[in-house]
């Protein structure tokens, strides 16, 4: 898995890019965008392919996976906000 470190992180470099430019092109397309650049950031889901390459790197590391937690209600804040789910 870290042999095929560098593109798995190319890739989700890229695709951090293009789900950010299809949430802007679905608003428009909708009529209902946000201000500014917060269009792209309010659908969600640009940090996926990231947040998966992390928890892989670390469960590879040796780190049990039952410990890493994301995409349930146990999520550390993170990226988007200070307080993530409600939480703190």
């Amino acid at each position: 898995m870290l042999n095929d470190l560098d593109q798995r992180f190319q890739d989700a470099i890229h695709s951090f890019w293009n789900v950010r430019e299809n949430q802007m092109q679905l608003q428009i397309d909708s009529g209902r965008s946000d201000a500014g650049t917060r269009g792209p950031a309010t659908g969600g889901n640009q940090m996926t392919q990231l947040v998966d390459l992390l928890k892989d790197i670390l469960v590879q590391c040796g780190l049990d996976e039952s410990h890493v937690f994301n995409r349930t209600s146990l999520e550390l804040p993170g990226y988007f906000r200070p307080k993530k789910n409600g939480i703190y």
